[in-house]
């Protein structure tokens, strides 16, 4: 299975750089973006696209870092909780019995 993510993350990233190459042939002036007033960047279109998609991929990855790491913490709590719950339940399972109980059985209520 890590044989095909890896071969598939190398088609992906081939096609992304012929892309990129592409794009490059196409349109081989630099573009001005206007970060806010009074700075501006000239880069070329790969440039661009390349930035835009790492940018996308790092917040993405973030993302489900936080997740990850809130889940796993969820996971911790419920399992300290469970533990103190077998605790218990294993205290309550070796009690013993008391003596006073009587237990009847139904046979003797039988009138003939």
């Amino acid at each position: 299975m890590r044989l095909i993510k890896s071969l598939l993350g190398i088609i992906i990233l081939v096609g992304a750089a012929f892309f990129l190459y592409q794009n490059q042939v196409i349109n081989p002036d630099d573009l001005t973006i206007w970060l806010y007033y009074g700075k501006e960047v000239t880069l070329k279109l790969p440039v661009i696209i390349a930035l835009s998609f790492l940018t996308g991929a790092i917040i993405g990855l973030l993302l489900s870092a936080i997740q990850i790491i809130s889940h796993k913490t969820e996971i911790m709590s419920l399992k300290s909780e469970k533990r103190k719950l077998q605790v218990e339940l294993d205290t309550l399972r070796n009690q013993a019995i008391s003596d006073d109980i009587e237990i009847k059985d139904a046979s003797e209520n039988i009138e003939l």
